[in-house]
């Protein structure tokens, strides 16, 4: 086993789903004054429309990340009551926290000074109140209690950070408490999947299928083999991905902002989700060969949170820079791939800062002040 305990193939994965979800928000630029652009216009379209249509599916990724890791890492040590529960959401809250709601008050003042410069809020204007204010605060603005949040308001992508609190409450009680099986596991992503198609909650379903069937393909894969493989195996492996990637289904989709009600939409996710799944188990197994290739980029995983919560704060950003700087906004600058790269480049920089400047020192003042002693899951824990 790796010094760091570190699978840095799922890391870098983590890094580079982020960084799709980014670029399928690009178009976000287009609808500050209401009039969209045509697809045509989009940076580098002939490279990106496979994340202009299914970037979307990268928040489906980090659950099953999710998922894989916590049965990798957290399976045993809390069936054993080695990690309690406090240890836990204090691990998890001091990770999450301190970049949420740093965020979300960024995103108010810079809708704040927008309003300034447009007369109106921009983007994602819906239900900027008090109450969802109070939501995001709690991490609980996607759980079902507020029917009207069909877009999230405030800092959008934070949806996916409300239902991944949700889901490591649910995995806690379930490992503590209820001996671990495939079948069960797999009943509760199903279960998840059924939202998705009946639109009841398509969030919390997403985040349920997903972690779930990510969960139980790791957990049963693992309990029968180690990370440290034989060269037969990690050929074989290897030929499995490659394979999984070539087949992969390809077609054009924007973000489910509806119901996936007909059976050719739920098994159409459902078979890129499973793919997901299958595609974390293989990058584990390869990570004994790949860890060296992956060290140097192993950084987008550290910042992988920071960049998928500053991209929308950045955008905002940028909008009133353009606006400033131009005297008036001008959709049209971000056609321009440089454009693109001077965004992705400024995003990284500043989630760089973030992580380092500001989300470690957070949570390594939050968990010497509450933990009395350190868990033994917390050098393994997705830091």
């Amino acid at each position: 086993m790796k010094s760091d305990n570190r699978l840095l193939t799922l890391d870098v994965a983590r890094g580079f789903a982020a960084i799709c979800v980014v670029l399928h928000h690009w178009p976000v630029f287009f609808y500050v004054t209401e009039y969209g652009a045509p697809r045509e216009s989009f940076p580098l379209l002939r490279l990106l429309a496979p994340i202009y249509d299914k970037g979307w599916l990268g928040a489906d990724f980090f659950f099953v990340l999710s998922g894989a890791i916590f049965f990798i890492k957290y399976a045993r040590t809390i069936a054993d009551g080695d990690v309690s529960a406090r240890q836990f959401f204090i691990l998890r809250f001091s990770r999450l926290a301190p970049l949420h709601y740093a965020t979300l008050i960024l995103t108010i003042v810079l809708q704040v000074f927008l309003f300034l410069l447009f007369d109106r809020f921009v983007l994602y204007r819906e239900n900027l109140d008090q109450w969802h204010f109070l939501a995001n605060l709690l991490f609980i603005q996607n759980w079902g209690f507020i029917p009207s949040l069909s877009v999230v308001p405030f800092n959008p992508p934070s949806w996916s950070i409300s239902i991944e609190a949700l889901l490591y409450i649910a995995f806690f009680v379930l490992l503590r408490y209820v001996p671990v099986n495939i079948f069960y596991l797999l009943a509760i992503a199903v279960a998840g999947l059924g939202l998705v198609h009946a639109d009841i909650n398509m969030p919390l379903g997403r985040g349920l299928w997903c972690f779930f069937i990510g969960g139980a393909l790791t957990w049963f894969y693992t309990q029968r083999r180690r990370i440290e493989r034989s060269k037969p195996e990690l050929y074989g492996t290897a030929a499995l991905l490659l394979a999984l990637i070539v087949f992969m289904p390809r077609s054009e989709s924007s973000a489910p902002t509806g119901p996936l009600t007909t059976n050719i939409e739920t098994a159409s996710y459902a078979l890129y989700t499973g793919f997901f799944a299958v595609l974390v188990c293989c990058l584990a197994f390869l990570d004994g060969v790949l860890h060296r290739v992956m060290k140097p980029l192993s950084f987008l995983g550290d910042i992988s949170y920071s960049t998928y919560l500053l991209h929308y704060p950045l955008q905002l950003a940028f909008i009133a820079a353009v606006t400033l700087f131009g005297g008036s906004y001008e959709p049209a600058l971000f056609r321009s791939s440089w454009m693109m790269l001077l965004f992705l480049g400024t995003l990284i920089a500043v989630s760089l800062l973030s992580f380092r400047g500001f989300e470690v020192p957070f949570k390594k003042v939050l968990r010497q002040s509450f933990l009395r002693k350190k868990p033994v899951a917390e050098s393994v824990a997705l830091s």
